[in-house]
């Protein structure tokens, strides 16, 4: 009976980031050592939800580089420090990887964490990736080894890099927290294939997707990395290459001023005799658009102008109406039918919070 009581979580005073942000000293981070929310606020949703007291599996799917092991190693260090029953488990694609992060990482981290050492063992067994400890065993080892993922029963596990994992191994580590109805399983991994064992894990979930304050029109998007010609209504990350390259490789000190992130934004011209409230029908076409779409679709903007800036010919000059929006110098153009529509269209993004700067 004392230990299942023991095992019920209890009130904790800080949320596992607050909590991080005090006790926990990132060696080796090219950020900060320090762990600041705000360098990373795209990590605090995830990183709560490892310690609530009611949420069982979390499953992180991030792009490169974008802080996914702090979840890890934070959580870990809370877990220790905090609960009294339960081994824990840090998988790796294989025993190498285990170990080298041990060593570079896990350990020291652990280490420079106050209310962890309180715990920390007077004498440790000389085998890198195992520490003991008086309430609970860490193992931090690799999966390639089906024995690894198949024996005794873990309360906290937490899984890396799983898209470099074998198909199965992933439930099979699952397999190993069945015998505890609190158990927690943190998953964290760049993201995979459709439809292998990362990506069913995630759907297996809430889905919730990471959203960016655009500095333009000051309204949320889903942060897209690549840019789709064929589907611009999505958003994306865009840069210039041209006069970037080095070889075979890019100038990064050239490359990194052009990085842009862009977002969709429509402009509409009403019928005549259209008396109905603008930022209405504003509102209904953007719906309409993304329910068209899906929800992945970014587009939010929409503005009512008077009229679009065309060719003689006809063609409407969506390029010259994309530098205005970004901000960037523009040319007017020789064939344009009337150039001070331009002026109107540039008064409209303004009047939004989007940059424009004249020819």
């Amino acid at each position: 009976m004392a230990q299942f009581i023991a095992a019920i979580p209890g009130n904790q005073e800080l949320s596992v980031s607050d909590w991080g942000e005090r006790y926990v000293r990132l060696v080796g981070s090219a950020k900060s050592e320090t762990f600041r929310k705000v360098l990373s606020p795209w990590i605090v949703e995830p990183l709560d939800r490892t310690d609530d007291g009611v949420t069982r599996t979390v499953t992180f799917r991030k792009p490169v580089q974008a802080g996914g092991s702090v979840v890890g190693e934070i959580a870990l260090c809370r877990w220790l420090a905090v609960h009294n029953v339960g081994d824990i488990q840090y998988n790796w694609e294989d025993d190498r990887k285990a170990d080298d992060r041990w060593q570079k990482r896990i350990e020291k981290i652990l280490k420079k964490c106050g209310p962890v050492m309180k715990r920390w063992p007077t004498t440790t067994r000389d085998k890198t990736g195992l520490l003991v400890l008086p309430h609970c065993n860490l193992t931090v080892q690799g999966v390639f080894t089906t024995s690894n993922v198949d024996s005794d029963s873990i309360r906290f596990q937490i899984n890396e890099e799983i898209h470099n994992w074998k198909p199965g191994r992933l439930k099979q580590a699952f397999g190993r927290t069945t015998r505890f109805w609190n158990s927690v399983t943190v998953n964290i991994s760049n993201a995979g294939v459709v439809n292998d064992q990362l990506d069913e894990a995630f759907n297996a979930g809430t889905q919730q997707h990471w959203e960016m304050l655009c500095p333009g029109c000051r309204q949320f998007h889903v942060m897209r990395t690549r840019w789709e010609k064929e589907h611009p209504e999505l958003g994306g990350l865009r840069y210039d290459a041209d006069g970037c390259r080095r070889g075979d490789e890019y100038d990064y000190n050239k490359l990194v001023p052009t990085i842009r992130y862009h977002m969709p934004c429509g402009f509409l011209v009403l019928k005549r005799h259209v008396s109905r409230d603008a930022t209405a029908i504003e509102s209904e076409v953007v719906a309409m658009i993304r329910d068209s779409i899906g929800p992945v679709a970014a587009f939010k903007t929409a503005i009512i102008v008077n009229r679009l800036p065309k060719t003689r010919s006809g063609k409407i000059l969506r390029g010259t109406m994309q530098k205005i929006a970004d901000g960037i110098p523009w040319k007017m153009p020789a064939t344009i039918d009337d150039p001070t529509i331009l002026e109107e269209i540039a008064e409209a993004l303004r009047g939004r919070g989007f940059g424009s700067l004249p020819m």
